[in-house]
């Protein structure tokens, strides 16, 4: 683009990602790191100052790799930016934050914990992230912390998500998570009943975490009352199918019918929704 500066062609490439379109961005963001090394080197920049101011666009390519299905690709990127050591705080927090998100459990926690360092950020730091960016690092720090069975840790992590995620069911499952760790299955059942109570066309996650926590302490009948409770049940394949087999278990032959039914009525007028107007 004529005329076009690096940090021109940078705030493009983050407005396409914002638009959803990664692989666009990819080719936005070559550009803008291209015209940003020519730019440094006339004004004398040296190789180490270049490759140090570079990090920030390797790390947003890495991330639409990541977004784009190329998660062998997205994990070298991170792990590069990291291993750099860059002198912004925020991009090695977002790369941290970013690879452990892509790991989850699949690799030692030991060494996620270890490269996700730069998740405890300074605040100085943490206030120049964007809302998003600092909820999802307010999560992967209580999942992080859960997962290594740090509970205290969790706990101090929890009580800074529930600021950034206000109306959100994430605390609410994190702390189920934690007393269902603790052998409290009785306090986490309530906890999710309590929520699923309260906000009884949001708590999706909620009512299938509780319903599981049912079926794990042989409850189905409260199991089956827990699911058909799920806004728009009969609409999700998921649900009805466990639906359906929670009623053979407990030998209800009309139950699975009657859900069935449901289902196919669901079904019917989901399709007339979408009927175009004559």
């Amino acid at each position: 683009m004529l005329g076009e500066t690096a940090d021109m062609a940078y705030n493009r490439a983050c407005a396409v990602i914002a638009r959803g379109d990664m692989a666009r961005a990819l080719l936005v963001l070559d550009q803008a790191e291209q015209l940003h090394r020519k730019e440094s080197e006339e004004d004398g920049a040296t190789e180490e100052e270049i490759a140090d101011q570079l990090v920030g666009f390797r790390v947003q390519k890495a991330y639409c790799k990541q977004m784009l299905g190329q998660a062998d690709e997205a994990e070298k990127g991170y792990v590069e930016a990291l291993t750099l050591k860059c002198s912004d705080q925020e991009v090695a927090a977002v790369a941290s934050n970013n690879l452990f998100a892509l790991r989850g459990k699949e690799t030692s926690l030991f060494d996620s914990a270890k490269k996700a360092r730069a998740l405890n950020l300074d605040q100085s730091v943490e206030e120049r992230l964007t809302i998003q960016q600092r909820r999802v690092f307010a999560m992967n720090r209580c999942l992080l912390s859960l997962y290594m069975n740090k509970h205290k840790e969790c706990l101090t992590a929890l009580a800074k998500l529930e600021k950034e995620i206000t109306g959100s069911e994430l605390p609410s499952l994190v702390k189920a998570a934690l007393l269902a760790r603790e052998k409290r299955l009785d306090e986490c059942s309530a906890l999710l009943q309590r929520y699923a109570t309260e906000n009884p066309t949001t708590a999706l996650r909620v009512k299938l975490t509780l319903a599981q926590l049912q079926l794990q302490q042989g409850e189905k009948a409260a199991a089956i009352q827990t699911l058909e409770t799920i806004a728009g049940a009969y609409s999700q394949a998921g649900v009805v199918g466990s639906l359906v087999k929670l009623y053979e278990l407990v030998k209800d032959q009309p139950g699975a019918i009657r859900t069935l039914d449901a289902a196919a009525k669901a079904m019917e007028a989901d399709k007339s929704k979408e009927a175009p107007a004559l």
